[in-house]
């Protein structure tokens, strides 16, 4: 799976309630990916909440349709309450 597949993909809860999407994956020094940058809450990309997790916060899956689906064990409210994902400076 490439950086690229993962964007875009819904994230949801352990309900199975869409709560976020993949906004971009962070790689570090050593390709490994050290990071999942979401998009959570916000409606057409006004008001939404950008938080990283860690790559083992994120499962993903592909269903019997072949579509890629993200899973956390947080709710909207935690993902939402956590600090906002701040890009670094090259």
């Amino acid at each position: 799976m490439t950086a690229d597949q993962l964007k875009g993909v819904d994230i949801y809860d352990p309900s199975d309630a869409k709560i976020a999407e993949i906004a971009d994956v962070v790689i570090g020094s050593d390709n490994a990916v050290t990071g999942i940058v979401t998009d959570v809450g916000g409606f057409l990309g006004l008001g939404e909440h950008r938080v990283s997790l860690s790559p083992d916060q994120v499962t993903v899956y592909k269903n019997a349709d072949n579509d890629l689906r993200a899973y956390v064990s947080m709710t909207k409210d935690e993902l939402k309450a956590l600090p906002a994902y701040e890009m670094p400076n090259p």
